[in-house]
């Protein structure tokens, strides 16, 4: 996925993900900002501030902000010039990516001096600013519908019931698409769930509303509603029916990843199951599999917590936070599926020292090996090389092996001999490689089983 560079400094201003749309692509997404901040940076300008809007308040150029108090006439042509301007610049940029050009530093303050008036502007701007877009002959769809929708995520940082709004007036303008559309009501509700509760949660319970909120948007509205009260978060879920389990369970999840640390404990012991005897059998049933469903996600969101904030703190939480031993060895489990995407060997040296049982080990560090060889097997082989013999060094290797051997399987050959004679799984893992050897190299694969008497 390649992104625009307005997009791409407006994540660096704190809306980052309108072309979520292209799913499964969030390292490249993640690659490109990272390249952003280090040009941003390289400008003059500090990425930190940029994400916070204080650069981009800083570039602006003075009494290009709609004033205060300004008439409603003079605010209107303003947001007219602003489109002007807004259009003129987004054909520049999209003739730079044509031709393979960066912004240089001059286009980059540019750019900021732009997401500056963007967060400056209220909805009545903005409806004018979109109005133009409409108007415009020379944006196609496409362009239109990126800078609508960076139009209503910007309003979205200080006002989301106005961008919601604004949002419900314009759908036919924000995306021809519907994951685009309900990514940017989700992004909404998560903001307006962590100002105003009652109020993004009455909205979100309103008929005419429904289509537009998904399981996503469900979800955003509740992980920006744990960051206010997680207890609330899970009260509130609780407290509404839904006949899709998945709702429950990403929904409880987000809740449990925004929770704050001291909130944690009281989350697992809010969801405890507790059989009401009160309900006809059929209702108790599905009452039980629902606090099943949400206590399971719960103490995988708190794996997601953990991954995503300081590692000592989280292990120093993990040690201290008396979760039963069930319940820790599910956040544990969870841990590998959280570090999509990160660097693992923290955590993996962690389960290394803490999990004791080899069954336990391979289940919590499966899923992070296999994700790090998919993504640079090389640091993996490297960062096998540096580990002691151990119970980690075994399970991961083989679980590297594994991964490794229908990409290459006589490099994953060569590591598989590695596996201590000891391992129980170290003659189904040989015999897997042999089996992926032969779709690439038969006559190799047969040389190496008969060499090494592998069945």
């Amino acid at each position: 996925m390649k992104i625009s560079w307005i997009l791409t400094v407006l994540i660096l201003a704190g809306a980052a993900l309108l072309h979520h749309r292209h799913r499964g692509e969030a390292e490249t997404l993640r690659r490109e900002v990272t390249v952003a901040r280090g040009e941003v940076a390289a400008a003059g300008l500090d990425p930190a501030a940029a994400a916070k809007g204080e650069a981009a308040r800083a570039a602006a150029p003075a009494g290009t902000a709609v004033a205060a108090g300004a008439d409603a006439k003079k605010a209107a042509e303003d947001a007219k010039q602003f489109a002007l301007e807004l259009i003129a610049f987004a054909l520049e940029m999209e003739a730079k990516k044509g031709s393979g050009e960066r912004p240089d530093a001059e286009a980059q303050k540019r750019i900021l001096a732009l997401m500056s008036r963007f967060m400056e502007m209220d909805e009545a701007g903005l409806r004018v600013v979109i109005d133009e877009l409409k108007g415009s002959e020379a944006l196609n769809d496409k362009q239109k519908q990126e800078i609508v929708g960076m139009s209503i995520m910007m309003l979205a940082q200080s006002n989301p019931e106005s961008a919601l709004s604004l949002f419900s007036k314009t759908r036919d303008m924000a995306s021809t698409e519907p994951g685009p559309s309900k990514f940017i009501v989700g992004m909404c509700l998560g903001s307006w769930s962590e100002k105003s509760p009652a109020a993004a949660l009455a909205w979100m319970d309103k008929p005419e509303n429904a289509e537009l909120v998904d399981e996503n948007a469900r979800r955003m509205a509740f992980a920006g509603l744990a960051k206010a009260d997680a207890m609330l978060a899970l009260d509130s879920l609780l407290k509404r029916k839904t006949s899709k389990e998945d709702d429950d369970r990403s929904a409880a999840a987000a809740i449990a990843n925004g929770a704050k640390p001291e909130q944690r404990a009281a989350l697992l012991a809010a969801a405890e199951v507790k059989p009401d005897p009160s309900l006809p059998p059929a209702e108790r049933e599905a009452a039980v599999k629902r606090m099943e469903r949400v206590r399971q996600s719960i103490l995988g969101g708190i794996a997601a917590g953990l991954v995503n904030g300081n590692f000592e703190e989280s292990t120093a939480w993990l040690k201290d936070a008396g979760l039963s031993a069930e319940d820790k060895k599910a956040v544990v489990q969870s841990l590998g599926n959280s570090l999509w995407g990160q660097d693992p060997t923290k955590w993996l040296g962690w389960m290394g020292e803490n999990v004791t049982d080899e069954k336990d080990l391979v289940s919590s560090t499966s899923s992070a090996i296999s994700q790090w060889t998919s993504r640079d097997y090389n640091a993996v082989g490297e960062w096998l090389d540096k580990q002691p013999q151990s119970a980690l060094r075994t399970v991961s290797t083989a679980r590297f092996v594994q991964t490794l051997a229908p990409h290459e399987p006589a490099s994953a050959a060569t590591w598989a001999l590695t596996i201590p004679e000891t391992y129980g799984e170290r003659a189904n893992v040989l015999r897997n490689v042999v089996r992926e050897w032969k779709q690439k190299d038969e006559p190799a694969a047969t040389a190496f089983a008969a060499q090494h008497g592998i069945e």
